[in-house]
């Protein structure tokens, strides 16, 4: 399965990653604009992603 990569691929790929550039610049001053440091930010995203079942055994990791 020897399939080349095109030039066409590989200008696709810099307007994903310019792309994905632009939102994380973004997203850092909204974060910082609402008073969180990025970090902050993804981290609640990625507790807002989670399955409902687990929140409630993270709450009690963290109290125990």
């Amino acid at each position: 399965m020897d399939k080349l990569i095109t030039q066409g691929d590989y200008q696709a790929l810099a307007e994903l990653r310019h792309g994905i550039r632009e939102f994380l610049y973004f997203s850092e001053q909204a974060s910082r604009a609402a008073g969180l440091e990025p970090r902050q930010h993804q981290f609640m995203l990625a507790l807002k992603g989670l399955p409902a079942e687990i929140v409630p055994a993270l709450q009690s990791w963290r109290r125990g």
